[in-house]
């Protein structure tokens, strides 16, 4: 599942030169893009108890989860956190449409992993990287084993993960990276399947309804997160088992996000299997937009309430 390194694609010339730029990059270095990153960020934000948002301000130095949604991503080739780059997606059996940590995630290398490793991070206020020493850096070997990172670096990565994990194309198959190697058309521009999942539906999204602006939508999701329609939704997105580390079910939203990528993103509209030189369009977008922001929508719930379950345990720990 290593991410797109290609070029960009033409096929978001009408739009602005800064959200063409964005998409640019995107194919380099994004899950679920910038915007959608800062979509799960905003939706966070707007979900933070008191204790909560008052911690993530300190720690972000004044930022927002928002603000700091993109960092995981800008950072992972860099010699620093290089180490960090297998941590964005889970790679699964073709077709198993579900997530097995023992065969999926050995020696914790995948985003359910390290959801629970800078989880406990932020929680304890200190850190612990998969890096023992630069020997094992240089051997590619990770261990549960820990050493501090920084606070801010530790909340910046659960920002990013739990986004990660909720793009189907994060957690899918080992045999096709992830949908990088199904090649086609998407609304008559050729890219990969990966690369509809991280930006096409999304950037289509914004152009159809959105005059190509990022800031009205990122509103609009907000908005449709707290609104009554959505409020079971939310309750239930917001549920974890109370055995769980600081409220966060990785493992169990893992699962939920392969069955996705089976049902929605490896699967036309007809239920027939998607394969080289695909062909998807007008149909296959309208099919799986909602889909896609609601994934962007339970992600910003999920990381809102995993803060502000450890941030009332503080509370709670002083009182």
């Amino acid at each position: 599942n290593a991410e797109y390194m290609g070029t960009c694609s033409n096929h978001l010339t009408t739009m602005t030169f800064a959200s063409l730029v964005g998409a640019c990059l995107l194919v380099v270095v994004a899950a679920w893009g910038p915007e959608g990153h800062e979509a799960t960020g905003a939706i966070a934000d707007a979900f933070l108890n008191a204790n909560a948002a008052k911690a993530v301000s300190s720690i972000l130095n004044g930022g927002t989860l928002e603000k700091e949604a993109n960092w995981a991503d800008a950072v992972k080739f860099q010699d620093a956190y290089k180490w960090s780059y297998n941590l964005h997606f889970i790679d699964t059996a073709s077709w198993a449409c579900k997530y097995d940590p023992k065969v999926d995630c050995v020696n914790d290398l995948c985003v359910d992993a390290a959801i629970q490793n800078f989880t406990t991070q932020v929680a304890e206020n200190h850190g612990a990287s998969y890096l023992q020493s630069m020997a094992e850096f240089l051997g590619w070997k990770f261990t549960r084993s820990y050493k501090p990172l920084s606070p801010i670096d530790a909340m910046r990565f659960v920002d990013h993960f739990v986004g990660d994990i909720h793009q189907p194309m994060h957690v899918s198959f080992t045999s096709d990276k992830g949908g990088n190697d199904i090649k086609g058309d998407f609304s008559g521009h050729h890219g990969n399947l990966h690369q509809v999942w991280d930006s096409s539906i999304i950037y289509t999204r914004l152009h159809t309804d959105y005059k190509g602006s990022a800031g009205p939508w990122i509103t609009a999701l907000v908005k449709k997160a707290k609104s009554d329609a959505y409020k079971d939704k939310v309750a239930a997105w917001s549920k974890c088992s109370a055995a769980s580390n600081h409220g966060a079910c990785s493992a169990e939203w893992a699962g939920e996000t392969a069955a996705i990528a089976c049902k929605n993103g490896y699967s036309n509209v007809d239920g027939s299997h998607i394969k080289n030189n695909y062909k998807l369009g007008d149909e296959y977008y309208k099919a799986n937009v909602d889909i896609v922001e609601d994934q962007i929508i339970k992600g910003g719930v999920r990381l809102a309430s995993i803060l502000n379950t450890i941030y009332a345990e503080k509370s709670v720990a002083s009182a």
